[in-house]
């Protein structure tokens, strides 16, 4: 698209749309969703919250503060 910010735009509500019907699904399947900031999820341990440097081939995360 030539006008970046209507492109903007649409991508946005693509997503806004797929979210929508993610939490219907998972609520008629009785999931719970729970929304989180993306900054750091890849590096904070989802357990403990310990912090763990990774490379840019290591896909696994390991912590070594409560072995998860």
């Amino acid at each position: 698209m030539a006008n970046s910010r209507l492109a903007k735009s649409v991508h946005d509500a693509g997503w806004g749309e797929f979210n929508e019907i993610f939490i219907n699904k998972a609520g008629r399947a009785g999931q719970l969703i729970v929304k989180v900031k993306p900054h750091g999820t890849s590096t904070e341990c989802s357990n403990c919250g310990h912090k763990v440097k990774k490379n840019l081939l290591q896909r696994q995360h390991n912590c070594p503060q409560c072995n998860l």
